[in-house]
């Protein structure tokens, strides 16, 4: 009895030595393992850190350019806009002085494809010829393609040099390379002409600061309304309304209203 309790104690003795480094050896992978995957963590904090100023950077420098006339375009523009004031009649109803609406067309370039803007200008130019409205013409060829409207060589040399047209295309080459520039896919001669028209006042034409280019100044009620239902297709139109003051009675209506206000 007494041997074997010894022989017990003994070989509890062994078994407690042996299980002592394999504890130590459990430890240390155990640590190993936490090392291990707090360098993979960091390793993709880092990663996920220089994708995302990466993109901050293509966001502000690179595209930053763009996403400005995206915001500016959508931007609720604060604008001075002047009343329209009333008629002036006398007791009998005679009118005096009336107010002309007028109503002027704008468009907001902004980033728009080339496919856009060629729907646009259809729609626009369509409508405005259409209600025979006037608007500027940045395009020196005639509608027929056989001449150049500009009769300045060097104006029209320089206009020639900033579309990467040559030197000697005569109307109807230019014509066709402008269509290439633009993507111009319409084969009708006169709807790409108004296309073109169009491009070209959106390219050089005068610029208002809140608004955009100009297209046409004093259109009719009309053509400002027809223009409007046409907006879903026709992105930054703008349409102001002007008033103009028309006196029908001369010298003999000033000298009226005058006297009317001091009495007042």
């Amino acid at each position: 009895m007494f041997n074997n309790k010894r022989k017990r104690e003994k070989v509890e003795k062994k078994v407690s030595i042996t299980n002592k480094p394999n504890k130590k050896r459990s430890i240390s992978k155990n640590i190993k393992e936490k090392n291990y995957r707090y360098g993979i963590l960091t390793f993709l904090t880092y990663i996920i850190g220089i994708v995302l100023l990466a993109n901050l950077f293509k966001i502000q420098v690179v595209d930053g350019k763009d996403y400005r006339e995206k915001v500016t375009s959508r931007l609720v523009k604060e604008v001075k806009v002047d009343p329209v004031r009333g008629n002036i009649m006398d007791r009998t109803g005679t009118l005096y002085a009336k107010t002309e609406l007028k109503y002027n067309v704008y468009i907001y370039k902004g980033k728009k494809s080339n496919k856009e803007l060629n729907e646009m200008g259809k729609v626009v130019i369509d409508i405005l010829n259409k209600n025979e409205e006037s608007y500027l013409n940045y395009l020196p060829i005639t509608r027929d393609l056989t001449k150049f409207t500009q009769q300045d060589k060097g104006v029209l040399e320089n206009w020639k040099k900033k579309h990467n047209v040559p030197e000697k295309a005569e109307p109807t080459e230019t014509f066709n390379i402008l269509k290439l520039k633009y993507e111009i896919e319409e084969q009708d001669i006169n709807i790409a002409y108004n296309i073109l028209v169009f491009r070209e006042l959106m390219e050089n034409g005068e610029k208002k600061e809140v608004y955009g280019n100009i297209i046409s100044e004093n259109v009719k009620r009309k053509t400002a309304i027809e223009l409007e239902e046409h907006s879903d297709k026709i992105k930054g139109l703008y349409v102001i309304t002007n008033s103009n003051r028309i006196y029908l009675r001369g010298s003999e209506a000033s000298h009226i209203i005058r006297i009317y206000i001091k009495n007042k």
